[in-house]
């Protein structure tokens, strides 16, 4: 019994201590809790250090959250959709514009315009079910109306996945335990002491893929334990996050998964594996090919390269059903699973099924879309990232399925096809080019190793350009897209002008800079309400600027709107006395416009000295000139 006190008593002073550390450790203001989202000044803003929770932070390019932010507390007129998973649903490898929660929240304003929509993208590259299964928590308490689930990809290769560099072990309890002791202060100040006193990591390599990174296991195949396990783990992770919501009350939509069937080579399989049976079947015509490979077929399982090749050929034969078969059991046994085998999705069906979780269909519209019933390189840039269109048919597939289940109060009912209704979304070219920049650079790389190929986007310079400074010299996402539409603008080319400024105001409708030159654009196409509708709204936002009213001015009198006209010019002027903005070259038009109203308006001294004040700044300017002229003449006309 005295033994038992003993080690009772002496566990609880261990016990006691670490307590007493911890707190500590947090009164200090130690270390971290990994929230999704920081407040600040009655805003909530994405924490972009979240994901350090899930990876090493010594020799990894950690990757970040979607930069975004929304009110700390919910509005009642508003709309809150969360999207969850990876790569994927983060947008990957564009920015901003292009992913399928952007294009499901510009549709859903553009079919509800009374309604306010916030769609918050918590996709985060190289994560799988573990770290979604962690934050369910955290996205419960942004009281969502809806969640939307795209997961699946990197159950294999994401953090925690047991092939990964960053796997900790493939027992889920244990990974579970370690989750939850890296928010305890004295965890992590215990491995920040252990990193301090180990020998220096190398930096990661700038020029090393995130993908390559996360490759430990470069080997795995179905009848592995690892594998077994990888997907217990993940149908354990899916039904958590299934009871979560449920039990919150919040509705879940899960998509099923989609990756590149057609035109991608299996990753694991290199030219050096090929059997000899292979390499000969190379070199013949379909038919005799397939026969050539016949025993290679027969075996089990079958080469993840024998089976693609046979698609392949199967296709050039038109032997379509066959193809898209063999295509599948390409991706099911590579050895290198980036893209989720058929057992993540019969997972994600049964799940789905027996929890009553309506399920987006978006293997069927992929399907539709592709032939023979296998995606490729039209709908995908290499192995899993899809293009635009595909982003699209992703975002249909939800949209159809909010639409039918009528899961939120929101109109979600699309009659655009796939291509109206990705020609509605507010992207360029120029967007699509970074991604694809992206892309040809991943493509160098492990383990793609140049074996695949990408056919970019035709685009002039310009738009080639500056994609290339903004990935490689930080020329800012909203500052490149200016930069085109201003050179549109120079070269009257006002539509593509709309559509680069368009791209900065949907992603950021408070923006000055986009609602001013969008008013600019108006303007010269004779839209008169909707510039004074862009120009107010960047006054209501920055008040009391000269530069607005000079513009709000200009565009007033020029639609003869002349009182309303002059009060804007003359407001211009009251400010630049208190402090000048405007150049002269701004301010001699700007006093030749005061004057046409004063003329119109029969005040021919305050039009003559407007003139006068023009010419002041620049002499050879002729349109003050020509009106002093004409004000001459009609003063001659009162007078007699």
């Amino acid at each position: 019994m005295k033994k038992f006190l003993f080690t009772l008593i002496t566990f609880g002073l261990v016990l006691l201590l670490l307590l007493l550390g911890e707190g500590l450790l947090r009164l200090a203001g130690y270390g971290t809790d990994y929230p999704l989202f920081i407040e600040k000044n009655g805003r909530w803003h994405s924490n972009p250090r979240y994901a350090e929770k899930f990876f090493s932070s010594r020799d990894i390019n950690i990757p970040e959250l979607i930069d975004q932010q929304l009110p700390a507390k919910k509005a009642q007129n508003v709309w809150r959709i969360v999207a969850l998973g990876g790569s994927t649903t983060a947008g990957f490898p564009f920015e901003v514009s292009i992913n399928f929660p952007y294009f499901i929240k510009n549709r859903l304003q553009q079919l509800n315009p009374g309604k306010r929509i916030e769609l918050i993208n918590l996709g985060i590259s190289a994560v799988n079910s573990f770290t979604v299964a962690d934050m369910t928590d955290q996205v419960v308490a942004l009281q969502p109306d809806l969640v939307l689930l795209y997961m699946g990809h990197n159950e294999f290769y994401g953090a925690l996945g047991p092939a990964s560099t960053q796997a900790i072990s493939a027992h889920r309890g244990l990974i579970r335990l370690t989750l939850w002791l890296r928010e305890w202060r004295l965890y992590q100040w215990l491995r920040a002491l252990l990193e301090s006193l180990a020998p220096p990591a190398p930096a990661p390599q700038e020029n090393r893929s995130l993908m390559s990174q996360m490759i430990g296991k470069a080997r795995l195949m179905p009848d592995d334990p690892l594998y077994k396990a990888t997907l217990q783990n993940f149908s354990a992770n899916l039904e958590s996050i299934i009871n979560d919501f449920h039990t919150a009350g919040i509705p879940l939509i899960i998509s099923d998964l989609v990756s590149n069937l057609r035109d991608q080579y299996p990753l694991g399989e290199t030219a050096e594996t090929e059997d000899a049976l292979l390499k000969k079947a190379r070199q013949q015509d379909p038919q005799t090919a397939l026969q050539t490979i016949r025993p290679l077929l027969n075996q089990q399982p079958v080469a993840a390269s024998v089976a693609w090749f046979a698609a392949r050929r199967l296709q050039q034969l038109n032997r379509n059903e066959e193809a898209r078969r063999y295509f599948i059991m390409a991706r099911d046994n590579d050895p290198m699973p980036f893209r989720a085998p058929s057992a993540i999705n019969r997972i994600i069906d049964s799940l789905a099924r027996v929890y009553h979780i309506p399920k987006a269909p978006t293997r069927r519209l992929f399907n539709a879309y592709s032939t023979p019933r296998a995606p490729g390189n039209t709908l995908f840039l290499e192995h899993l990232h899809p293009r635009p269109m595909g982003y699209a048919l992703i975002a249909r597939s939800f949209l159809q399925t909010m639409d039918t289940t009528r899961l939120i109060a929101l109109n979600c009912h699309d009659t655009l096809d796939a291509k109206a209704f990705l020609n509605a979304q507010p992207f360029t070219l120029f967007d699509q080019r970074i991604g694809e920049m992206k892309v040809s650079q991943l493509m160098n790389g492990f383990p793609f190793n140049g074996r695949s190929q990408l056919t970019p986007t035709p685009a002039d310079s310009m738009v080639n350009r500056l994609a290339s400074r903004h990935l490689h010299q930080g020329l800012y996402w909203d500052g490149a897209h200016f930069q085109l539409g201003d050179y549109y603008l120079q070269n009257q080319n006002y539509q593509k002008a709309l559509r680069e400024y368009n791209a900065v105001y949907a992603n950021d409708p408070e923006n000055p800079s986009a609602l001013y030159r969008l008013g600019d654009v108006y303007t010269l196409l004779k839209e008169y309400d909707k510039a004074e509708t862009f120009y107010n709204t960047a006054l209501n936002i920055t008040p009391g600027q000269a530069y607005l009213y000079a513009k709000l001015g200009r565009m007033r009198i020029i639609r003869e709107q002349t009182d309303a006209g002059i009060a804007a010019l003359e407001t211009v002027i009251k400010l630049e006395k208190n402090k000048k903005t405007l150049n002269n070259d701004d301010m001699k038009t700007l006093y030749y416009l005061l004057g046409v109203g004063y003329a119109r308006k029969g005040l021919y001294r305050k039009a003559d000295a407007a003139c006068n004040l023009s010419i002041h700044l620049d002499p050879l300017y002729d349109p003050p000139l020509t009106l002093k002229n004409k004000i001459r003449l009609l003063q001659g006309k009162t007078a007699r």
